[in-house]
């Protein structure tokens, strides 16, 4: 349940207790995974006598709510005690949290594809070979170098990226990597 209430921090108190329930919850569910798809209006969904602007911020906050847990992978459990928590009546904390764990994969779906992450390096292989021969006649018996990185995006794929390079790229790739690597040591000693 901390991992909840650390996660929703100011959106969570914005929630309107009173106004969360199961149809709410699913037509938030529904802007979050099909915006793009005609959905019914806030106002069938204010109670009566209740200010529109009181709906629209009871549905921010629980997208926020929705897709924090989501994407911290929040168990249905503490889900569901942190909506009781809050004020939110068991049996529509009991249907919310039913919601929640129903679309969980969908949402964690959406957010990996729309987080932005830099790629991993998660290998590199290499070989030198010799020219013997060019039909240029410029780099004769000259050694290259073939560099192989194996490169793992934030999708799960991985992608090889090759580079062919002379001895003296070679050498300031290395030099700049090395001039980075002491770089970012510095930095982190400097922060610790």
């Amino acid at each position: 349940m901390a991992a909840l209430n650390a996660v929703g921090g100011v959106h969570f108190a914005s929630l309107q207790p009173a106004l969360v329930s199961s149809s709410l919850a699913a037509f938030t569910l529904n802007r979050i995974l099909n915006p793009e798809q005609e959905s019914s209006s806030l106002e069938e969904l204010a109670p009566k006598g209740t200010n529109i602007e009181q709906v629209k911020t009871a549905v921010a906050g629980l997208t926020s709510v929705l897709l924090e847990s989501a994407k911290h992978d929040v168990t249905v459990t503490d889900f569901r005690a942190a909506l009781q928590d809050q004020g939110v009546s068991a049996p529509e904390a009991e249907k919310v949290a039913a919601e929640y764990e129903r679309y969980k994969p969908s949402l964690r779906r959406l957010l990996a594809r729309t987080q932005f992450s830099l790629p991993n390096l998660t290998g590199v292989r290499w070989r030198l070979d010799q020219i013997v021969q060019s039909k240029h006649l410029l780099h004769v018996n000259e050694p290259v170098f073939m560099l192989r990185f194996n490169i793992l995006h934030s999708n799960g794929r991985e992608e090889p990226l090759e580079v062919t390079c002379s001895e003296e790229h070679l050498r300031e790739l290395h030099t700049t990597l090395s001039q980075a690597t002491h770089q970012v040591s510095d930095t982190l000693k400097k922060l610790s």
